[in-house]
């Protein structure tokens, strides 16, 4: 390995890392690392040894065993028998030809710590903050850690050098939480942003015309929009009435918060459609519902936020108008590998742009005690 590591990201499918102790979702996207020749590397000097540097942070030993220790847990924790042996040096254990198991965990401990700064980063700039449920998740993670701490008898700070090794920090541990949580949570907000034109679509569509044209829905420029619904069936035992006076019972509760939320909280308990648990119906086209629904849904007269009590053959359905799709059928073909595409090209940009360089001959492991 040469002195100075940089990475080339964007050429793998996105994965979640899920921690055990720390249960915080990761995206890892997959790098091949480049070799970047003649360039001088950091002195290692007193104090803590810097090993991942980007336009705007630095990354320490200390920082750094926060992720290294994570990726260990995920793989220690994916299968019933790990994947290397517990009780001997990572460092002695191959991985593959080239690589020992400690070597690739370091590896995937810098890709994800890159991700994670690259993102929350980001974030940062762009002004999104952290989630409601994603700040209650990490508040979760440092209370459960400060049990876990108490039980052994000790102070918060001496638990996570024995989970983390030596010089594992407080402010260390929240920082990590915080980006991971962040990170994860704009990558979530970012995936779901991108708005296609049709324009865009059928230029995708012409590309990648192999990829589409024999499935189902391929020349169908039928126009699509967007449901939630509650659908309730007849039950030995449940007359029809009672099932309609049901529905119009859902329909009163809702129209005391007649919002889209609202409505998605209630089809979530109560939809009965097991293909579609909670209620969203994103890319409906003629005649793919009932045909009181097409005949409701595709009324020129329909606009967001319209709700309506329909009998079907088999029961009710409390339908909830969303909106009428952009695409039409055919270009919501290829829309989810558009959005991907998308998605990972615009993901492996924010992490070039930070320039990161990793340093690995630095990397020093603090073995944890437990």
């Amino acid at each position: 390995m040469s002195d100075k590591t940089k990475s080339a990201n964007g050429k793998r499918p996105l994965i979640l890392l899920l921690s055990l102790f720390l249960i915080l979702a990761v995206i890892l996207i997959v790098v091949i690392v480049r070799i970047l020749p003649g360039m001088k590397k950091p002195q290692k000097k007193a104090g803590p040894a810097v090993v991942l540097t980007s336009n705007n942070c630095s990354l320490t030993n200390e920082a750094f065993a926060f992720y290294y220790w994570g990726e260990y847990l995920y793989y220690l924790n994916q299968v019933d028998h790990p994947p290397f042996d517990t009780s001997r040096p990572l460092s002695e254990q191959p991985y593959d030809d080239s690589l020992s198991w400690q070597d690739y965990l370091i590896r995937q401990a810098m890709l994800t710590a890159e991700q994670t700064i690259a993102f929350s980063e980001a974030a940062e700039a762009e002004g999104f903050t952290l989630p409601e449920e994603y700040q209650a998740q990490m508040d979760e993670q440092i209370q459960a850690h400060c049990e876990q701490a108490s039980q052994v008898g000790l102070e918060l700070g001496a638990y996570l050098e024995s989970r983390y090794g030596k010089g594992a920090t407080e402010d260390f541990f929240r920082d990590y939480l915080y980006r991971t949580s962040l990170a994860t949570a704009y990558t979530d907000h970012l995936y779901n942003s991108f708005v296609f034109t049709p324009t865009q679509a059928d230029a995708y569509l012409e590309k990648n015309r192999s990829q589409y044209e024999n499935l189902d829905g391929y020349g169908d420029t039928s126009g699509t929009c967007s449901l939630r619904c509650i659908f309730l069936r007849l039950k030995p035992g449940v007359s029809e009435q009672q099932l309609k006076d049901q529905a119009e019972m859902f329909y009163t509760e809702w129209q005391k918060d007649p919002t889209e939320e609202a409505f998605a909280k209630l089809a979530a308990v109560y939809n009965e459609d097991d293909g579609c648990t909670d209620g969203l119906y994103s890319a409906v086209y003629p005649g793919l519902l009932e045909p009181a629904v097409d005949s409701w849904c595709f009324s020129k007269l329909r606009k967001p936020g319209d709700c309506v009590l329909l009998p079907t053959d088999d029961g009710y359905v409390l339908v909830y108008y969303v909106t009428f799709n952009m695409l039409n059928r055919q270009q919501l073909l290829c829309e989810p590998d558009l959005r991907y595409e998308t998605f990972r090209s615009t993901t492996t940009q924010l992490i070039d742009n930070c320039n990161f360089l990793f340093y690995p001959e630095l990397v020093e492991l603090n073995q944890p005690s437990q």
